[in-house]
């Protein structure tokens, strides 16, 4: 009995002595987040990934926190969140072995509190009873002092089951709000937005403009711009109008439906910025002007 009582104490020692070797090991791959930070860190990830292989997702819900990839990112709506869990539970991540750490240089100035960094790692996935392992990246970011995860991107395989030829066929126009300065020289007669069947998380975009000046145009330019965010797509073109005349844009304007397949389509503005005329001249919208909505 006693010899028995002694080979479990040297047993659980072992896994002890195992796992903190484990836990150190992880935390040299892991230099570059800052040291008083990597124990807990390597903690959180244990966490992450644990109920992901036991499938408790409420658990899951809680370390992936408020937001996607960094504090100031974009805030879970219930619906994203839901939707993104159901992407994990088709893959489940069922190991990962830190290889690495980086983060953006955009945040090379952030508090500690709003920054996030890239994790580089080998990962085991269960899917559909077939394991695999891969490397791959979770995002880890602080907020409130504690630390949250976002999984891989798994749009790509998302999208190839969710979005079908009945989809390619719909016009998501609805979600393109066109404004145009009431001086603009060209009029929208009509626009058309479509999945790209290549990359679906892009925008197929084509527009029909109307000429309303007495001058030859050759060039314009325009903006897609998400409805409440900073930032977009600016772009300028070629584009021959004679006076009156109707033109359609060529088809091969793309832009990002969304950022994230689980976040839903994301509303947008057109706005046509400038238009060069022939002559040498310009028309170009100023900021102070109001524009109105078609």
């Amino acid at each position: 009995m006693f010899r028995n009582s002694v080979i479990r104490l040297i047993t659980l020692l072992s896994g002890f002595l195992l796992l903190a070797s484990w836990s150190a090991a992880q935390e040299n791959q892991l230099r570059g987040i800052p040291a008083d930070l990597r124990s807990s860190l390597v903690e959180g990830i244990q966490q992450f990934v644990e109920a992901q292989r036991k499938g408790d997702w409420d658990q899951v819900s809680l370390l992936l926190g408020e937001f996607r990839g960094s504090s100031y990112g974009r805030r879970y709506t219930k619906a994203h969140k839901e939707c993104l869990i159901e992407q994990m539970k088709s893959e489940r991540m069922l190991t990962f072995a830190p290889i690495g750490a980086s983060f953006s240089t955009e945040i090379l100035s952030r508090p500690l509190s709003q920054k996030w960094w890239y994790i580089r790692g080998i990962a085991e996935f269960d899917k559909d009873g077939v394991n695999r392992k891969t490397e791959t990246a979770i995002t880890a970011y602080r907020f409130e002092g504690h630390w949250f995860f976002t999984p891989p991107n798994f749009d790509r395989q998302w999208e190839a089951t969710k979005i079908s030829e009945v989809d390619f066929a719909k016009d998501l126009s609805g979600h393109l709000k066109v404004e145009i300065s009431p001086n603009c020289p060209l009029e929208v007669v009509r626009v058309s937005v479509r999945i790209d069947p290549e990359y679906r998380s892009l925008r197929r975009l084509s527009f029909v403009l109307r000429n309303n000046s007495k001058k030859e145009v050759d060039g314009l330019g325009f903006r897609i711009v998400q409805i409440g965010r900073d930032g977009g797509m600016s772009t300028g073109m070629p584009f021959y109008m004679g006076p009156g005349e109707i033109v359609a844009s060529p088809d091969n304007i793309k832009y990002a439906g969304y950022a994230y397949y689980c976040e839903g389509e994301s509303e947008k503005r057109f706005i046509i910025d400038w238009v060069r005329f022939k002559d040498g001249s310009r028309w170009k919208l100023r900021a102070s002007k109001k524009k109105t909505s078609h």
